[in-house]
C-alpha cells in the first residue's frame, strides 16, 4: 500500500484501519497517529 502525504494518511486514518483489517493494527495505528 503506497504511503501518500501526512495529511492523506491522517485523513485517510479511517481508510487505513479498514484496510489492515486487523483490531490490534488498528488501536497500534490509531495510537500512532
Amino acid at each position: 500500500m503506497p504511503q501518500k502525504t501526512l495529511a492523506d494518511t491522517l485523513a485517510a486514518r479511517e481508510t487505513i484501519y479498514v484496510n489492515c483489517g486487523h483490531p490490534m493494527c488498528c488501536k497500534s495505528m490509531k495510537l500512532d497517529i
